[in-house]
C-alpha cells in the first residue's frame, strides 16, 4: 500500500493497494465496498480504470492488480 503526500508533508485522503494476483482485486473490491472507517466510507475503484472496458481488459492493459482508496 502506498498513500501519497501533499507539498506540505501529510498524507492525502487516498492510497494504493497493489496485490499479486488479479482475483485478489475483485475479492477485495466486494469485501470492502461500504465500510467505514472512522465514520467515513471507504470508495474503491480499480486503479487506472476504463470505465468502457471490462474487468479482464482492466487487468491486460493496466499491469499491476491494483485498487484506489479513498476515504470520503
Amino acid at each position: 500500500m502506498s498513500i501519497p503526500k501533499d507539498k506540505d508533508g501529510k498524507n492525502k485522503t487516498f492510497g494504493f493497494v497493489t496485490y499479486k494476483h488479479g482475483n485478489t482485486v475483485n475479492y477485495a473490491l466486494n469485501i470492502f465496498s461500504g465500510t467505514k472507517l472512522f465514520g467515513r466510507e471507504i470508495l474503491l475503484k480499480y486503479r487506472n480504470a476504463n470505465k468502457n472496458a471490462d474487468l479482464n481488459q482492466q487487468h491486460q492493459q493496466h499491469g499491476p492488480n491494483g485498487i484506489a482508496v479513498t476515504i470520503a
